[in-house]
C-alpha cells in the first residue's frame, strides 16, 4: 500500500528516459506536511523532506506565486498569507 508521503517522494523521483517525468511536484502545504509527519523517521518521509528542501516538492502558494511572476499571468488573484507556508 502506497502512503501519501511515499507518493510524494515517488512523484518527485519518477523518470522517463532518464529525465524527470514532472518539472515539479506541488503539495497544498509543505509546512503542514512537516507538521503532520515531522516525527516520522521513515525512509519515504526523509526522501519527501529532502525534495521539499531542494525545491523538487513545493507548496501550492509558492507555485502560484511563481505563476504570477510569469509574463501574462498578472491577472491571477493574490493569495492571502496563511502563515503556514
Amino acid at each position: 500500500m502506497t502512503t501519501h508521503r511515499q507518493g510524494l517522494a515517488a512523484a518527485a523521483e519518477r523518470q522517463r528516459e532518464g529525465n524527470p517525468l514532472f518539472t515539479g511536484v506541488v503539495h497544498v502545504s509543505t509546512d503542514a506536511l512537516r507538521a503532520v509527519y515531522g516525527n516520522d523517521s521513515s525512509r519515504s518521509f526523509a526522501r519527501a523532506l529532502a525534495h521539499v528542501r531542494n525545491g523538487r516538492i513545493e507548496s501550492l502558494g509558492d507555485w502560484l506565486s511563481q505563476l504570477q511572476r510569469i509574463e501574462g499571468c498578472a491577472t491571477l488573484p493574490s493569495l492571502p498569507k496563511t502563515g503556514l507556508d
